[in-house]
């Protein structure tokens, strides 16, 4: 099995899930919002793009990412009620 990226590893995706099982699509696709997250602070952390911004746009990447595990956790509660 490949290894999971970030946002699959805190969102706890299962690949034993079929694709058609609306829980797995939601969270996948914050999976991928998270990753792409990742990818921004990424690039922040070597201020590539952002100058001394860097260290600011990382920490707001880090609330949206713990927001939309919070939105995760609520979306899998609703399917499931």
């Amino acid at each position: 099995m490949a290894e999971k990226t970030e946002g699959e590893r805190r969102l706890r995706i299962s690949f034993k899930n079929p694709e058609d099982n609306k829980i797995w699509q939601l969270k996948s696709k914050t999976a991928e919002i998270i990753n792409d997250l990742e990818h921004i602070k990424f690039e922040a952390k070597l201020n590539v793009a952002f100058g001394d911004q860097g260290m600011e746009v990382v920490r707001l990447c880090n609330i949206a990412q713990t927001q939309l595990e919070t939105a995760s956790m609520f979306m899998t509660k609703a399917c499931t009620v």
